[in-house]
């Protein structure tokens, strides 16, 4: 382990020119607190600094100054009468519970959350799965999103993906990908 461990934070090491545990704890504390500081930036940058440009009704969510809120999935859990928009059938409407214990009616374009990878459908920031799926024929069956999407073979796939992994509750308002929508 000593010589796997020499191998990926020295270097100049060679699996024969190990060091003792003791010698290398610092270098490996210090590289993976920069890895990881590294990694927080570019997760945690707002969405302009990354230059997204975000659509007029859509807004990202400040974490910095939120301490009880689901960023990623569990909306079934706060939220109820989950429903499609019948004429944009990519709009997920919902009831969902504030935090003071209010219900508020929310609504989330999917097209927020998802993408068309090769017939299936994946989740994805701004994924935009609309233009390659057939929305009008999408169904709910509680938080489980089925529709067919184009393959990569110019195929029809039918794809299901459960909702709830994705989708979150914000103080009322649906949520994915630390968008949503506003107005």
């Amino acid at each position: 382990m000593y010589a796997f461990l020499s191998i990926l934070l020295i270097p100049h090491a060679t699996p024969s020119a190990t060091l003792p545990l003791s010698s290398i704890s610092l270098q490996v504390i210090m590289k993976a607190s920069i890895l990881v500081s590294a990694c927080a930036a570019v997760l945690l940058a707002p969405l302009e600094i990354l230059g997204a440009a975000l659509p007029e009704d859509v807004s990202p969510v400040d974490i910095s100054t939120r301490q009880e809120m689901t960023l990623f999935g569990g909306f079934a859990a706060s939220c109820n009468s989950f429903t499609l928009n019948a004429q944009y059938p990519t709009l997920l409407y919902a009831n969902c519970r504030t935090i003071s214990g209010a219900w508020k009616t929310s609504h989330l374009s999917l097209n927020l959350c998802l993408a068309n990878r090769c017939g299936t459908l994946a989740s994805a920031s701004r994924g935009g799965y609309a233009a390659s799926c057939a929305t009008r024929f999408c169904q709910l069956i509680g938080s489980r999103y089925q529709c067919n999407c184009n393959g990569c073979s110019n195929n029809e796939v039918f794809s299901i993906i459960e909702l709830n992994d994705i989708v979150g509750n914000d103080n009322g308002d649906l949520i994915c990908h630390g968008l949503k929508q506003v107005g």
